[in-house]
């Protein structure tokens, strides 16, 4: 129990809202990267009040998932500040009710957070309406890269944030649609190195995860 502690006390210096702020913040004013600064700001303040499920934890604050994304695309060494803007960006339309002609960010950030944006009221879970959204994603590298790191982040925290039925749905979902987007992303060279990391990572779960339901069905 005393372990477990300290590894929660671990996670929460590590990936609590205020260190990966500073993360943020601090590489965006170093780096001179304008729209990452607004992005930071209209992040906050779109996602105040918002709480997200993650392992370990109820609830917490929902502006820590886009942080991670934009965190890990700098500790990645794959951030500009397009792909910066658009990671904090990338739930603000579809969660907050803000256009996209709203967003404080030039035209290659907003494209991006456009193709990552699903339609109120579609259900995403249907394969005709899942299939044309992913399309539009892999049309666009900057996008597939946003994504995948979005995924990598919702399938690391899953575990306790979804039902049984919504975790292999979400694998599947993955696998199909998800991971084919790993060769899009690489067209651009500066991704691939950090490509590799990330889908060694985002493999190792999945493979872990469907191993768990695999043993489950045969007790």
């Amino acid at each position: 129990m005393e372990i477990m502690n300290d590894r929660d006390e671990n996670r929460e210096r590590y990936f609590h809202e205020t260190e990966l702020k500073m993360i943020v913040r601090g590489w965006a004013e170093e780096n001179a990267c304008p729209q990452t600064l607004d992005a930071l700001a209209m992040a906050e303040r779109c996602h105040a009040g918002q709480l997200r499920k993650v392992m370990g934890k109820e609830r917490v604050p929902f502006i820590r998932h886009p942080l991670i994304l934009a965190a890990h695309a700098i500790r990645l060494g794959i951030a500009d500040d397009t792909l910066a803007a658009a990671c904090l960006l990338h739930d603000v339309c579809e969660d907050c009710g803000i256009r996209n002609s709203e967003l404080p960010v030039g035209p290659q950030a907003r494209e991006i957070v456009r193709l990552l944006t699903k339609e109120q009221g579609v259900d995403y879970r249907l394969e005709e309406n899942d299939r044309p959204y992913f399309a539009g994603i892999a049309e666009n590298p900057d996008a597939c890269m946003v994504k995948i790191l979005d995924r990598c982040n919702n399938m690391s925290e899953m575990s306790s944030a979804f039902s049984t039925h919504r975790m292999k749905e979400y694998l599947e979902e993955t696998e199909r649609f998800v991971i084919p987007l790993f060769a899009v992303a690489e067209k651009k060279e500066k991704y691939r190195s950090a490509l590799f990391l990330v889908k060694y990572h985002m493999m190792s779960v999945l493979e872990a995860q469907k191993r768990m339901f695999r043993e489950i069905a045969h007790e």
